[in-house]
């Protein structure tokens, strides 16, 4: 229909899909469909799109030098020699006979940072932003759950937790949320739960992950603890950059993440990959994770459209 009804140029309409096979297939059908006039229609992964993008500006990504993927027994050898650098006291430095207990875990989390969008520096800023909330957040929620909980009083908590400071996650982080509202909106759904039952039982749950005693000491531990793994991994996350770029090789999960870090920092980078492409299409779009979201945004919101 753009085609039919526009004077588009084809080379500036942009297809994202998941899998190689879906290209294939619609790169097919749209020829088949427009008799061969959208042959030159980009069809691409979005992996493959952020290749594209890495050859067409080369100078943005690596001052110019051509790395390549690094095969996965490179990513793993890697990973197992930066934490093999940590100090005893790192959360990520556990062994088991002989091998890193956390070194799974690790590899999925490094996963989940880069399909979130996030470079080891956002990383960092966005788990010391949290542990910066904690602090201010923690107090204020130990009292206002020191008493037991009760059904009748689960409209006074909301109201209570609804009233603690927002954590004011900046702009650069999203889609990601923040804390505050992560803890807001999880009673929330949790007393919505509880209501047609007339019990306490989700957001007693509610309340067991958020704050914990231990040596006697009531806070929210959990929480901490698990930003302080987090704040850990993206010092590793870094380190495992750094030593795949010195070997001349980058993380295949690693392109959008790149591709998003250099347009969100050059405005003429993001202006020129902005006007050459005036449509942007999404197949499956339900599938899309927040760097894919994050990247087609980037693309896609043109000042002048």
């Amino acid at each position: 229909n753009i085609l039919r009804q526009t004077d588009t140029d084809p080379g500036s309409i942009l297809c994202l899909t998941f899998t190689n096979k879906a290209a294939i297939n619609m790169r097919e059908r749209l020829i088949a469909l427009t008799g061969g006039e959208a042959r030159n229609v980009m069809v691409k992964t979005f992996h493959s799109f952020a290749a594209e993008l890495m050859n067409m500006y080369p100078d943005y990504f690596w001052n110019g030098a051509r790395l390549t993927t690094a095969p996965d027994a490179t990513q793993i050898e890697i990973i197992q020699d930066v934490l093999s650098n940590l100090p005893l006291n790192n959360p990520l430095a556990l062994k088991f006979a002989g091998n890193f207990t956390a070194g799974n875990d690790v590899k999925n989390a490094l996963k989940l940072a880069k399909e979130a969008g996030l470079t080891p520096e956002k990383l960092e800023a966005l788990v010391q932003a949290n542990l910066a909330y904690l602090d201010v957040v923690e107090p204020h929620l130990i009292d206002i759950l020191a008493s037991s909980l009760s059904f009748k009083k689960l409209p006074e908590l909301k109201a209570k937790v609804d009233a603690l400071p927002e954590q004011g996650i900046d702009v650069s982080m999203q889609p990601l949320q923040d804390l505050g509202f992560v803890l807001k909106d999880s009673l929330a759904y949790a007393i919505s739960q509880d209501e047609p039952l007339g019990k306490t039982t989700n957001t007693s749950k509610w309340k067991q992950r958020f704050v914990q005693s231990v040596d006697g000491q009531k806070g929210m531990h959990k929480e901490r603890e698990r930003n302080e793994w987090w704040l850990a991994l993206a010092d590793v996350y870094r380190s495992y950059r750094d030593a795949l770029h010195q070997r001349g090789y980058y993380d295949y999960s690693d392109m959008i993440v790149e591709v998003i870090a250099q347009l969100q920092q050059h405005a003429g980078f993001r202006a020129d990959a902005q006007e050459r492409f005036l449509y942007v299409l999404i197949d499956e779009f339900q599938d899309t994770n927040a760097a894919q979201l994050q990247l087609a945004h980037l693309i896609a919101d043109h000042h002048l459209n």
